[in-house]
């Protein structure tokens, strides 16, 4: 009926106060979420905090030799010391530099024991033609290898000494074999003389000092004798 105010009352409008409080803690909680995600991402290094790239930085280079550093150049020493490079090179660095000449020398592998062998031929000026340089590690081996050439190698059989009553080298005596002693260069072993199949004079000698055994070769039997007791054939 008009102007009749029975009937249900009209529905009140939400309230405006309470929508905004759920819209702002909506908003808080996304914005939340970013930072939480964006400090992950900045520790794992994830996109878009990407890992930086870092040089390597090269260690500086241990000290060599006696703990000084090297020269900033890397230049070596104004005076290294020589170092042999094997057992050839050092009975080479004991042969006389009359006998090696330009090329007289060569290494003819190892014998009786001895680490290096070496035969010097084409020797000009001197009794022994030939001679044979044996390098041993020690006195010890040395006087083995000598006893096992004489016997073993060559045969070699004692039937007197090679000195006189006084102890003196004075002429060669085939097959014969005795020690000295020398002052003038300070020396002692053993000397041995035979001669071969062609009746060539032989001496060999060994050098308990410098651990060689030493085999001359020669034509004369008195200038192989006075060319062994000068001592030149081994270096003082």
């Amino acid at each position: 009926m008009p102007g009749n105010a029975s009937g249900p009352p009209p529905r009140r409008a939400p309230s405006g106060g309470r929508g905004f409080n759920r819209n702002t803690v909506g908003v808080a909680a996304a914005i939340a979420l970013v930072a939480g995600y964006l400090g992950v991402a900045a520790v794992a290094h994830l996109s878009p905090f990407p890992a930086k790239t870092v040089a390597a930085t090269p260690s500086p280079p241990a000290s060599q030799g006696n703990g000084a550093s090297s020269s900033p150049d890397g230049s070596p020493d104004a005076t290294p010391d020589p170092t042999p490079s094997s057992d050839y090179q050092i009975l080479l660095s004991k042969i006389p530099a009359a006998i090696q000449g330009t090329n007289n020398c060569h290494n003819i592998g190892t014998a009786v024991g001895a680490n290096a062998v070496s035969q010097c031929s084409g020797i000009h000026g001197l009794a022994a033609s030939t001679i044979f340089y044996y390098q041993f590690a020690d006195e010890t081996a040395l006087g083995t290898g000598y006893n096992n050439f004489l016997t073993n190698v060559v045969k070699f059989k004692k039937e007197t000494a090679c000195t006189d009553s006084h102890d003196n080298f004075v002429d060669f005596v085939a097959q014969c074999e005795s020690a000295f002693t020398s002052t003038t260069p300070s020396m002692t072993g053993s000397i041995a003389e035979y001669t071969n199949k062609s009746n060539n004079p032989i001496i060999v000698t060994s050098d308990d000092q410098r651990h060689v055994m030493v085999v001359m070769v020669g034509a004369n039997d008195g200038d192989l004798l006075a060319y062994w007791k000068k001592l030149r054939w081994v270096v003082a």
